[in-house]
């Protein structure tokens, strides 16, 4: 089913965002995109994660029983033994119907909001960690400074809109010693100081690394932040803050001209394609 998508159409098999997706395509019994690997559910498309449990508010990931009980396996979506679509994990070597999925989108540039009075941009464009610097700069700005009181504003930020990210740089900097992450902004030590889920700073390992001396923050399971060093090489999506200073002079660059917001009009949908010839995944 994999190879038939990527072959014969262009696409793969099907991923969902959310609980309305699942509503539009579900079947009786059909593949989709999630298989277990590396120790976790993934859509192998994205390698997007796919949470354990099912989530109270939003009812998604749908798992029958709200929650999986294999660590092995592939997904199929399922409506016969439940009244909606439900994720069930079975063997990948059985024959079944599969859905088909592509993104038909025009790739927005950029989203700007304004939180707590200081406009935040959304850059769609990926870039490594130096280049997404030298941009955030160029617009009179700097990478973000993530702090307790907008976190979870840039993590909704990440995914309001139809064109979702999972990945962002942020403004902090792994110092020479390896021992502590500092806002680039200001030169500030970002603690250490963590406790779970709803603690701030999310780190997901306080053992740096050198190798990796690039924030990441990550949106875990759609609205979970989690920080990271990663190697700054990497092209991914960032987010600047504009500068709150007339000038900008943080770690080794100079400083840049006031930008002022522009409007952003974008359009993303999936398409799903839904084939009744069985087949392996």
């Amino acid at each position: 089913a994999v190879r038939d998508c990527q072959k014969n159409h262009k696409a793969g098999l099907a991923s969902f965002r959310n609980k309305n997706e699942t509503r539009i395509v579900g079947l009786e019994n059909a593949w989709i995109g999630g298989r277990y690997k590396q120790n976790a559910w993934k859509f192998i498309s994205n390698d997007v994660i796919i949470s354990d449990h099912t989530d109270s508010n939003t009812l998604y990931p749908p798992w029958y029983l709200n929650r999986t009980t294999q660590r092995g396996g592939c997904l199929v979506l399922d409506r016969h033994i439940a009244n909606e679509a439900v994720f069930i994990e079975t063997s990948c070597n059985r024959r079944k119907s599969y859905i088909c999925s592509k993104s038909i989108s025009e790739t927005p540039d950029k989203l700007s909001r304004f939180i707590d009075k200081i406009e935040y941009t959304l850059y769609y464009t990926k870039q490594t960690w130096d280049e997404a610097f030298e941009t955030c700069l160029s617009q009179n700005g700097t990478l973000a400074k993530v702090t307790r009181e907008v976190i979870h504003s840039l993590v909704q930020m990440m995914g309001e809109e139809d064109y979702e990210v999972y990945h962002v740089w942020i403004g902090g900097r792994l110092d020479e010693r390896g021992m502590d992450f500092k806002w680039v902004e200001d030169n500030e030590i970002i603690t250490k100081q963590t406790g779970g889920i709803d603690y701030y700073p999310p780190w997901y390992d306080v053992e740096f690394n050198t190798k990796y001396p690039c924030l990441n923050m990550d949106r875990e399971n759609h609205n979970r932040p989690i920080f990271y060093g990663v190697d700054c090489s990497r092209a991914q999506e960032f987010i600047c803050e504009q500068s709150k200073y007339e000038y900008f002079t943080s770690y080794e660059y100079g400083s840049a001209q006031k930008r002022f917001p522009d409007n952003l009009v974008h359009y993303l949908n999936i398409l799903y394609f839904i084939y009744f010839t069985v087949w392996y995944v």
